[in-house]
């Protein structure tokens, strides 16, 4: 697992425990991370939890009846305009031969992400801005290409505090039906303002020492 993973990223990566209860179908991977390509952490993740459901035996598709993601962690950095710390995977991927498109279905549901952070780091932009996501907690019921599930409503939930500022997110969306239909609600307080007037494209006439 870990050699396919470095194999594919060109990061070293590091798990310290995989356990796979054969009664309950479900493995736990804990310590995960992936390290950026100068050193340091860029993806990491507390703890893991992923089950098997049984219809997959006889509906010939792989049904994972529960994920559970705790503590994940993401850090990185725009070093210029469209050239991220990142870009050398993104590279790699595309260097390699493509793969004809898979017909293989599947479910995943019940996936609950809790306790996630963000850390981004914009060297491009002028000054340089440090963006934070911190306590990011997601709930998402089902993602599924199986036929008659796809044009089924799923209802995912997103909060988080994106700089300091409470962001919730909810609604109803079909994230692989061809026709996209979505309804969201969205909630952010508190973003200060003078954070973002950096990425303005025509300079303000003012100075914005403060405001929310």
């Amino acid at each position: 697992t870990i050699t396919a993973i470095e194999d594919e990223t060109g990061r070293k990566v590091r798990i310290e425990k995989i356990s796979i209860n054969p009664f309950t179908l479900t493995v736990t991977i804990k310590g995960f991370a992936i390290e950026a390509k100068e050193g340091g952490p860029f993806v990491s993740i507390a703890n893991l939890r992923a089950s098997l459901g049984l219809a997959s035996i006889y509906k010939g598709a792989l049904i994972i009846s529960e994920v559970s993601v705790d503590t994940p962690a993401i850090s990185f950095a725009r070093l210029a305009a469209n050239n991220y710390s990142f870009n050398d995977i993104i590279e790699r991927q595309n260097a390699k031969p493509k793969k004809p498109k898979s017909e293989f279905q599947f479910s995943i549901n019940n996936i609950l992400l809790k306790n996630g952070s963000v850390d981004f780091d914009d060297r491009a932009v002028e000054g340089g801005r440090k963006h934070t996501v911190r306590n990011l907690d997601i709930a998402i019921p089902f993602i599924s290409n199986i036929p008659y599930l796809v044009e089924k409503y799923t209802d995912p939930r997103i909060s988080a505090q994106v700089n300091g500022a409470l962001f919730s997110f909810s609604g109803k969306v079909k994230p692989l039906s061809k026709s996209m239909e979505t309804s969201v609600h969205i909630d952010l307080k508190g973003l200060s303002l003078p954070v973002y007037v950096a990425y303005s494209p025509v300079k303000p006439p003012v100075n914005l020492a403060s405001g929310k």
